[in-house]
This record gives structure tokens, sequence and C-alpha cells, in this order.
């Protein structure tokens, strides 16, 4: 556990991957076989591969059956898979009907990458020809399976979680960097213990490893003055020494004055 004071916390909460079976691996006009859930620019929350890369949906195969072949596959690549077992609520497979291979679907849609996404963090293909767009997460497909898991005093207390977390997760940090869609070498700053990130680049980090930042705020146990801890900590030696000594003064002087007050003085 992170952190040991109560007066703030950060509270992360587990969010449930969508995995999909099967070892094949990507190759050109596959997807990979894992479909999980990543936050894109412009477009929110939306379906991807295990490479992060961006998902889509045509709305000419409402019925669920692929219609898109031919030149189509050659802008719109099919997600596929090896085989249909193992496969999580919301996913599913539909055989193609040009050549066979099992397509991966999201409650229904056939899914598709874009050619014309260069990156992870890309997704170009929104709204092209009307007709295709981002796949969104069912709600409900993200559930908390657990309560407070750390707890951070201090911004700069939280590179190293994030570093634990990838790992958990079995990510690089290149995978991580993709699926935030920024460079390696920023994510090896965020992971630092002197990193002190941002609440958004921080709540980034933490979805890309599928788990979501919450905000608690506690009440400062009673007759605790923090700030007065803080400034005697910042305090040099010296400084402290000559604070004693003005406080012993002060006290000597009181005394003489309770004293003549008591006529214990002539």
């Amino acid at each position: 556990m992170l952190g040991c004071c109560p007066v703030s916390r950060v509270t992360f909460r587990m969010k449930r991957a969508i995995a999909c079976g099967g070892s094949n691996s990507a190759t050109s006009g596959d997807a990979s076989t894992v479909v999980a859930s990543a936050k894109k620019a412009k477009v929110g929350s939306v379906i991807v591969d295990a490479q992060g890369r961006t998902l889509y949906r045509f709305t000419a195969e409402a019925q669920g059956l692929p219609v898109c072949t031919g030149a189509c596959v050659s802008t719109w690549l099919p997600a596929v898979v090896a085989a249909a077992s193992g496969l999580p609520e919301h996913v599913a497979t539909v055989k193609r009907p040009d050549d066979g291979r099992l397509q991966l679907t999201y409650d229904g849609h056939p899914l598709y990458r874009y050619a014309g996404d260069r990156s992870q963090a890309d997704a170009n293909g929104e709204g092209v020809g009307g007709q295709w767009f981002v796949v969104k997460p069912a709600a409900g497909s993200s559930t908390d399976i657990c309560c407070t898991l750390y707890r951070v005093n201090t911004m700069n207390q939280a590179g190293p979680l994030v570093r634990s977390l990838r790992h958990v997760a079995g990510i690089t940090q290149r995978q991580l960097a993709l699926r935030m869609g920024t460079t390696q070498s920023a994510v090896a700053a965020l992971e630092r213990p002197d990193s002190n990130p941002t609440l958004r680049t921080l709540a980034d980090a933490l979805d890309a490893v599928g788990y979501e930042l919450t905000l608690v705020s506690s009440p400062k146990p009673p007759g605790v003055d923090e700030s007065l801890i803080r400034r005697q900590l910042e305090l040099t030696p010296a400084q402290r020494l000559r604070q004693l000594e003005a406080m012993a003064h002060e006290a000597r002087v009181l005394m003489l004055a309770g004293a003549r007050a008591r006529g214990e003085l002539d």
C-alpha cells in the first residue's frame, strides 16, 4: 500500500478487460486475439484490439453479416481470430462469406480496422462515408471487481504505482504508450518516482492498464494541524534553534509576569 495518511487518497478500481481467446498472431488483415476498450482523442472510449488499434463497424451490416468484401477489405481490414471458443460477454464471431475466416463481432457488429489509421492514437475512420463508425463499449461491460486498492498521499507516489500496474497488466512501456497515444519516453518519465503527473495523465495511464481513477476526500483527524507540522519540517536546524530560544525567552517573560502578579517579586 502506498502512502499512510488518510487526509486524502486516490482510489483505484479495477475494470474487467474484454479478452478474446485464441493463439493466432496478428498478420496482415488479421486482428490480434484480444479486444479491449481505450480512450481516443475526439471519440472517447472505444473498442480496440490488443495493440490499441481502433475497431469500427459498418452500418450496412446491421444484420450482423459481413458485406465488406473484395476491394473493401483493402481499406477496412476484418478483425479475425482462429477459434470462436473462450469469447467473453458481448464478443462473438461470424464466418466471412469470402474466405470463411471467423470475424470478431461486438454486440452483433462485425469489427474492422481502418487502413487510414497510422498509429494506435488514430480514429480516422470515424464517420467515413457516413457509414463507418467506432464501436462504443456496451453499458456495464466494465465492472468494478474490488474496492480501494491503493492510497496515495501525494501525486509523486503515482509514478511507481503506474509502473507496478503496468507489470500486472503484462504490457511494456511501448504498449502503454500506444494505448495512451503518447511516446515511450513520456511513459518512462511518468513512471519515475518524482514524476508528479497531472490527474488527467494519471487517469489516462490507469485507464490504459484497466483501472479506474476515483478521488476520495476524508476529514482530517481532530487536533492535528498538518500545516504547522509541514512548516516545522521545512525549517533548517539553525532556524529551529532560534525558534526554541525565542519560545524559552517568552516562557521566562510569562513566568516573571505571573510572579509579579502574585507579589512574589519586589
